[in-house]
């Protein structure tokens, strides 16, 4: 029986993870103290990395809280991170104002240097929380997610803020993945960048690099691209060669010279890629960009997205597409008062299948669709000018007036929005009460747009209810409505109450 007890106690040890432990680091602490209690903690980032010599040693599983107050800095990669460790710079504060433990560069390092390099995999996740990444424009990417290894997994970057590649060169604000680096399974949320010379946040994938399983969530990026001295794509999110399973949801574009750019080029191609419940506006060129130069499937889902004033350079459009692609652009809203060069909405070529359905294009001064060949697939979108072309079709142009013309489903009268003040971002907490900040694109109780969309099986969410503790699904009402929301009359938590006020649900999770 005792023999059998012990066995039992050996197999329970055996199958437990290692004990954890808790460390501290303030500006002004000692490397030669425990660090394990706030009046003992360490100094530096050096103490926090180093593997011997030392009693403690922060491994998987580990907590090791930043002083908020403090600052560490130092050449190209300031803090390099061990696998299963979470290191929060938000949490513990001795006294002061200073929101987050910062993180400064203060030397170029090399190309596939980061002021923050995770690397590794581990079963238990590696947590990045509360940070401010200062890149100081001085030529170094901020934050590196398998940037310059081989691996990296099972990672959370959480309400950190990157900033100030300014004018440094090709060097970005976060990069996942690149040459030769397999990373899977990363969420980023909560999360601003800003003023970068590229790309803000990317998943870029040079020769033997791959990516599958990302997820940007409720991060705001603006002020990208505002280079003066390199080129560049110089986009909020860059999504590039060979990527498996990227989603983007409630994350909020602005300012930006692109939005967000989905690039096939030497290296693989971007697939099954969801964008969903965004908010992109006054990106001076376009809002999404696909260029295919591979020619390959770029398989993107867009919907519930909310998009207005972009391409106010007049160059390009809200949405300029590629041939030779499945994409399905359903239940958006595009809000555009800009003179563009063609259209809200471009379809350069064909060669794939552009399904577009249940959106709401609202123009003044440009048609809504602009499809060069006859390559779109379409039904139930309202699509409202006021005076001029709406729509044009592979030659023929059609103003909103005589839009069943066009397609017998579309709808052409204005799409009585509630107005107001246009959004800015979203409020609340994802899984609780998020929505956007603002009801400007909210459907009024007579608009048309309510109840006169087509029943799409896998695309049942709403900008104004997937972010609800509990989602309602479309259709409310006896058929989905047009546009990102969905009407209703009864608030949700986080809300507005009253008429126009929306439920709504997820859909692909």
């Amino acid at each position: 029986m005792k023999f059998k007890l012990f066995l039992i106690i050996a197999f329970l040890f055996l199958s437990c993870p290692a004990w954890s432990a808790t460390y501290y680091v303030k500006n002004g602490g000692n490397d030669n103290a425990t660090g394990i209690a706030p009046e003992t903690a360490w100094a530096t980032i050096a103490r926090v990395k180093a593997t011997t010599g030392y009693d403690n040693i922060v491994t998987d599983g580990d907590t090791v809280y930043f002083d908020r107050q403090g600052s560490w800095s130092g050449t190209a990669v300031v803090l390099s991170t061990t696998p299963g460790v979470t290191y929060d710079g938000i949490t513990y504060t001795t006294s002061g104002s200073q929101v987050r433990a910062k993180l400064i560069a203060t030397a170029q390092g090399g190309a596939r240097d980061a002021v923050v390099a995770i690397n590794g995999t581990s079963t238990i996740t590696t947590v990045l929380k509360g940070f401010e990444v200062d890149c100081n424009d001085i030529g170094v990417t901020g934050l590196g997610v398998g940037f310059n290894s081989s691996s990296a997994s099972n990672i959370l970057i959480d309400n950190c803020v990157i900033h100030n590649t300014l004018n440094a060169g090709w060097y970005y604000g976060m990069v996942v993945s690149y040459a030769n680096s397999v990373v899977s399974n990363v969420t980023v949320q909560n999360c601003e960048g800003y003023d970068t010379a590229q790309e803000i946040f990317c998943v870029y994938n040079a020769e033997g690099g791959s990516a599958s399983n990302i997820l940007f969530r409720n991060n705001i990026l603006h002020d990208g691209g505002t280079s003066t001295t390199v080129g560049g794509y110089n986009v909020g999110f860059e999504i590039k060669n060979n990527t498996n399973g990227v989603t983007m949801e409630y994350n909020t574009i602005y300012n930006c010279a692109w939005g967000i750019h989905l690039h096939a080029d030497a290296y693989g191609t971007p697939v099954n890629t969801v964008i969903r419940y965004n908010l992109i506006y006054n990106c001076r060129d376009i809002g999404i960009n696909w260029q295919n130069t591979r020619g390959e499937n770029m398989t993107t889902n867009v919907y519930g997205n909310l998009f207005y004033g972009n391409a106010s350079s007049g160059a390009y459009q809200d949405l300029r597409l590629p041939g030779n692609s499945n994409i399905n652009i359903y239940n958006n809203t595009i809000y555009n008062t800009n003179t563009l060069s063609t259209g809200a909405v471009y379809i350069a070529s064909g060669g794939g299948t552009v399904n577009f359905r249940n959106n709401i294009v609202y123009t003044t001064n440009s048609p809504g669709v602009y499809d060069s060949g006859g390559y779109l697939t379409h039904s139930n979108n309202l699509i409202y000018r006021a005076s001029g072309n709406a729509v044009t079709d592979n030659g023929s142009s059609y103003t909103s007036a005589q839009i069943t013309n066009w397609d017998n489903t579309a709808v052409g009268t204005a799409p009585n929005f509630s107005g107001g003040t246009l959004p800015t971002g979203f409020s609340g907490t994802y899984g609780s009460n998020m929505v956007p900040n603002t009801d400007y694109f909210q459907l009024t109780v007579d608009s048309p747009a309510k109840d006169t969309g087509a029943t799409l099986a896998s695309y049942t969410g709403a900008i104004n209810g997937a972010g609800l503790t509990t989602p309602i699904t479309r259709p409310v009402g006896s058929a989905y409505d047009i546009g990102a929301y969905e009407y209703g009359t009864v608030a949700q938590s986080g809300g507005s109450s009253g008429q126009g006020f929306f439920l709504q649900g997820v859909t692909i999770r």
